[in-house]
């Protein structure tokens, strides 16, 4: 009988070591630390790294320069078009996909119809896809965008006389247009941005004559201009009316994104974001707040998927929530060199030993 004290003794003392391991490994994970792997194993692609691929939808476009041809984030073939251009780029939107030379152009559908194609007058520069128009930067005497329907009816044409465009497409899958240009000959240089309804005239202009303004973030009424000194937040009715700044001078955009109708950005350091090993500090901004997150490991890539940044390393995945909450790491059984996009539902497309592969974020 006096054995039975010493069983329940050595009893507890089991079950209080088991309970402080397993609390350790618990705050150990809740920090980053020691990745598990992800629920659901990298799905391989029919896709080399060759092709030229985009993200469009639920899934993702691939051209070989003899066909063209959407895959489902499984990898199954949706459709497929034969179109041989080996000197061809590609384009596309949730919607729309654009294969494009110098002077000719192909549009098709989500369906794979080709909706159009022809040969274009001027020099075709690069493509931007919309919901149901596409826009072409075009070369010559005065560089222009041309703004066609898909099924190739002008819709409408801004020219760029004597400044540079940076930057122009869409807003996220909508038909606004707008424009980013830099005057470097004028008396103070300056970047205007620009917006459009196509067909209609400018809806709103805002100018930056004290910075370099290199990303804009549209979402319903509200808008952020990141630059090399501040991010401007404004909002954009009848014109685009300056709200706010945030001073961001020695960070850089990595990432952006919109969560309950709020853009969020993901920046770093400017010589974190630099490296080729990545990034190991994020500050997550909002028009009033900014939280400084510190990763586990350095990640080169990072993009922002309904509600939290996902940082991607070599060999792992990374989860920041937008609002308050831990970084949690996933570790990946592959070697990640490029990351190409995440599809609508969630599925990361990236690039390993020249294939390429999928991998479900949630």
């Amino acid at each position: 009988m006096r054995r039975q004290p010493n069983a329940l003794r050595i009893a507890i003392a089991l079950l209080v070591t088991a309970t402080l391991v397993f609390g350790a490994i618990a705050i150990l994970r809740s920090l980053g630390g020691g990745g598990r792997p992800l629920s659901a194993s990298p799905m391989l692609l029919p896709v080399t790294d060759d092709n030229q691929t985009s993200v469009m939808g639920d899934g993702l476009v691939s051209f070989d320069g003899q066909k063209l041809f959407a895959l489902t984030a499984q990898g199954r073939t949706k459709w497929s078009q034969p179109l041989s251009n080996p000197n061809a780029s590609l384009s596309a939107s949730d919607s729309l996909a654009v294969v494009y030379t110098q002077t000719q152009i192909y549009i098709f559908d989500d369906t794979g119809k080709l909706t159009f194609s022809d040969k274009v007058n001027e020099t075709i520069r690069q493509v931007r896809c919309g919901k149901t128009h596409v826009a072409v930067l075009t070369e010559g005497e005065t560089p222009s965008v041309r703004v066609i329907d898909k099924e190739g009816r002008f819709i409408d044409a801004k020219p760029f006389q004597g400044v540079s465009v940076l930057d122009f497409g869409f807003y996220t899958d909508t038909d606004q247009l707008y424009s980013m240009t830099l005057d470097a000959y004028a008396a103070t240089p300056y970047t205007a941005v620009t917006t459009y309804e196509p067909g209609k005239l400018t809806t709103g202009q805002i100018t930056f004559a004290d910075e370099l303004i290199y990303r804009a973030v549209f979402h319903k009424n509200s808008a952020a201009f990141v630059g090399t000194q501040n991010v401007t937040w404004a909002a954009q009715a009848a014109a685009i009316t300056e709200t706010g700044k945030t001073l961001v001078y020695g960070r850089q955009s990595m990432a952006q994104g919109v969560y309950n109708d709020r853009i969020y950005l993901a920046l770093a350091p400017v010589d974190e974001a630099e490296r080729e090993s990545g990034v190991q500090t994020l500050y997550l901004q909002t028009a009033d707040s900014q939280r400084e997150v510190h990763l586990p490991v350095r990640a080169p890539f990072v993009c922002i998927f309904q509600d939290a940044v996902f940082a991607v390393g070599p060999s792992a995945v990374m989860r920041v929530p937008l609002a308050e909450g831990a970084v949690t790491q996933r570790d990946l059984p592959l070697h990640v060199e490029r990351v190409l996009g995440v599809t609508r539902l969630g599925s990361l497309v990236v690039s390993s030993g020249g294939s390429l592969y999928s991998l479900a974020l949630q």
